[in-house]
């Protein structure tokens, strides 16, 4: 499965290593039906939501495995739906958008059982 990464999945960002192991396909942008922005000042990681832009990063083909890691990452079906999208060079792709693109809503760091942390909106 290919996925399109904008944020912390890129190469020299904190959450590559997730991708370690994956196939780097290359550089694109998405066709012009995006916009990307900081949640806020305080949680500063970039947001994928429908607008008007192109959006550049990075594409990667991806096993079963690593798509579980970036869904739990990613909050999944709660902070971000994976969706297919337009790229310019790689087509069709999987990418995260923010779940809710009409409002900046507040989101916590909540610490799993595990002693993981996640992004959860509060």
């Amino acid at each position: 499965m290919r996925v399109f990464v904008y944020g912390t999945l890129k190469k020299g960002f904190c959450n590559h290593h997730l991708l370690e192991n994956q196939k780097f396909l290359g550089t694109t942008r998405t066709a012009p039906q995006f916009d990307i922005f900081a949640f806020d000042k305080s949680n500063p990681f970039p947001i994928m939501t429908e607008g008007t832009e192109r959006v550049s990063g990075e594409v990667y083909e991806v096993d079963d495995t690593a798509i579980k890691r970036l869904d739990a990452l990613e909050s999944e079906g709660r902070l971000y739906h994976r969706v297919v999208i337009d790229t310019e060079n790689f087509g069709k792709c999987n990418a995260y958008l923010f779940r809710h693109p009409h409002g900046r809503h507040r989101v916590g760091i909540h610490r799993n059982e595990d002693g993981s942390l996640r992004w959860e909106i509060v």
